[in-house]
Formats: C-alpha cells, sequence, structure tokens
C-alpha cells in the first residue's frame, strides 16, 4: 500500500515537471518571436532621411471611366545612411502603373511600388512614372498617400475638363502650358505620410450632368475652384470693356471740348484782328482828311500814313492765314 501510494506521488511530480517543461519552452518561444517583431517593427519605424521634395501630378480623365495620374517625383537623401529600396505608395485601386524615366528595377509590394536602386546619402533621384485609378460616376474621391514627408505636392488638371478640390490647398493657383495644353496647378505643402488626403474631382466633359454636391460629405467644405474662376474671369472681362467703353467717351469728350475751344479760339482772335483793322482804317482816314484839309504837311501825312500801313500789313497777313483753318472748322 505505502508503495503504491510512493509510486503515484513519483508519477506526479514527473508529470509537474514536464508540465513546467513544455511551459517554460512554450515561454521561451513567446519571448522569442516578441522580440524579433518588436526588432522588426522598431526598424520599419526608424526614422529615415528621404523627403520628397516635390511631386508633380497631372491627372487627366481617360476612357472606361479612368483617371489617368502621370507622376514626377523628386526626392532627397538627408540621412547620414543609403537607403536600399525606395518605396512610392499609390492610392487605393491603383492599376497599371507604368515606370517612364529614372527607374532601375522594381516590383509591387503592399499597395505600392519599390525601387529596388535605392538612394545614397545626400543623393537626389527624379522617377517618373504612371498609373490608371478606376472610378464611378462623375464625382471620384481619390485619397492620394505620399510614403516620405513631402514638402510640396502639385496637381494639375486640364480646367476644361476636370475640376478638383481638397482641403490645404494654397489659395492661389495658376494655369499652365504643358505640351499645348492648358493646365491648372493647385499646390499643397507639408504632406505626411499616413495622412488621409482626399481629392474630391468633378468630371466637366459633358458625358455626364453633373451631381450636386453635398458639402457634408466633403472635409474641405469648399466650393469647385474652377467655377468660381471662370465666374471670375466673366466678371474681369466685363470690367474691362467698361472701362474701355468709359475711357473712350472721355476721350471723345475731352477732343470735342479741345475742338470747340480751339474754334472759339479762332473766332475771338479773328473779331480781334477785325476791330484792329478797323480802327487802324479809320484813323488813316482821318488822315487822308487832315491832309486834304492841309491841317497837317506832306511830310507828317507821309509819316503818320507809313506808320499806319505798315501797323495794317501784319493784321492782314493774321487775318488771311487764320481763314483757312476757321473755314475748315465750319465745315
Amino acid at each position: 500500500m505505502a508503495r503504491g501510494l510512493r509510486y503515484e506521488a513519483e508519477t506526479e511530480t514527473r508529470i509537474s515537471r514536464r508540465r513546467l517543461r513544455r511551459m517554460g519552452m512554450l515561454l521561451w518561444v513567446v519571448l522569442w518571436v516578441w522580440t524579433l517583431m518588436s526588432g522588426t517593427a522598431l526598424a520599419a519605424a526608424a526614422p529615415t532621411g528621404v523627403r520628397i521634395l516635390n511631386q508633380e501630378v497631372v491627372v487627366l480623365p481617360v476612357e472606361n471611366q479612368r483617371l489617368q495620374f502621370v507622376v514626377l517625383t523628386t526626392l532627397e537623401n538627408r540621412g547620414k545612411a543609403a537607403e536600399q529600396e525606395i518605396y512610392l505608395a499609390l492610392p487605393e485601386g491603383a492599376e497599371k502603373f507604368t515606370p517612364i524615366e529614372g527607374w532601375g528595377g522594381h516590383e509591387m509590394r503592399d499597395g505600392g511600388v519599390v525601387e529596388r536602386a535605392g538612394i545614397g546619402p545626400g543623393e537626389k533621384r527624379v522617377l517618373a512614372y504612371s498609373y490608371l485609378v478606376p472610378y464611378e460616376g462623375n464625382r471620384p474621391v481619390v485619397n492620394y498617400p505620399v510614403s516620405y514627408l513631402s514638402e510640396s505636392v502639385q496637381i494639375l488638371v486640364p480646367p476644361e475638363r476636370l475640376a478638383v478640390e481638397a482641403k490645404d490647398f494654397l489659395t492661389q493657383s495658376e494655369v499652365l502650358q504643358f505640351n499645348g495644353r492648358n493646365l491648372r496647378r493647385f499646390t499643397r505643402l507639408n504632406l505626411h505620410p499616413g495622412e488621409q488626403w482626399p481629392l474630391h474631382f468633378t468630371l466637366l466633359d459633358g458625358k455626364a450632368l453633373p451631381q450636386q454636391v453635398d458639402k457634408s460629405v466633403h472635409p474641405s467644405g469648399l466650393p469647385v475652384v474652377y467655377h468660381d474662376y471662370q465666374k471670375g474671369v466673366n466678371q474681369a472681362i466685363f470690367n474691362i470693356l467698361f472701362v474701355v467703353v468709359v475711357l473712350l467717351l472721355g476721350f471723345i469728350g475731352v477732343r470735342t471740348s479741345m475742338w470747340r475751344a480751339q474754334v472759339m479760339s479762332r473766332r475771338n482772335a479773328a473779331e480781334t484782328l477785325r476791330q484792329q483793322r478797323e480802327t487802324l482804317l479809320n484813323r488813316l482816314v482821318e488822315v487822308e482828311r487832315a491832309h486834304r484839309r492841309q491841317e497837317i504837311s506832306d511830310e507828317e501825312y507821309q509819316r503818320r500814313r507809313q506808320q499806319l500801313e505798315e501797323a495794317l500789313l501784319p493784321i492782314y497777313h493774321l487775318e488771311q492765314d487764320g481763314q483757312q483753318p476757321l473755314r475748315q472748322a465750319r465745315d
């Protein structure tokens, strides 16, 4: 009986030790896996010196309800260590990725694309690429992601076919010429990785009637910039035409006033000359009468007559010169 009890106790002890060993092994495996995952997460979360200096994104509506994104990305590694790969995030649902310029080997990974050549410390890289984003309706919304801190993101759209609105756009936009096509450029500064930045597009090609905008579903709360811009252009053209008409009327009024003043001045001058001429002629008649009555000598008569004739001569010339312009003014 005692031996049986001792055997059972030893058996339970061995089983307990085995359980402890198994639990210890399991705990060690769990700790090892946790350490490995923590190290990987820390490595992934480690700060990188790569920045996107500028992204120029041309968005064009194409066939089969697709938006084509043509992107020119300028990157710089401001860190001290080389980055073995460059990861570029793409919008959800992006398809038909096509490298255009500056690429080495690449592969699609985690909803984005990886450029295998990497970037060295202090190096700049320029990568051009394109992809398509499918949409439904005529007001597609595309959440635009970035994989590195982006100092500047420029969205360019053809204003006659596509309008765009988004929060944190700069207040002013520009119209540029690109391959003979007008593009309106909107700029956003300081876009961070992981930040939600939806782009709200509106198709303006006339294939579908524009839907009413529900501002409650748009976090930006901004009106479509294209329509405001068009209204501003029409108002500016009207103001310019109004100013031109006012200036023309003012110019005509000034010219008319000057013409009237010239006519009146010439008439006044002619009247003054006529009065002077009449006065001198009357004095000349008086001299003639005085000479006939022998009230003055021949020498005095000749002297006065010569003085009066010399005074009359320039008056006659002035009257003859002024008659032709005065006649033209009357005509």
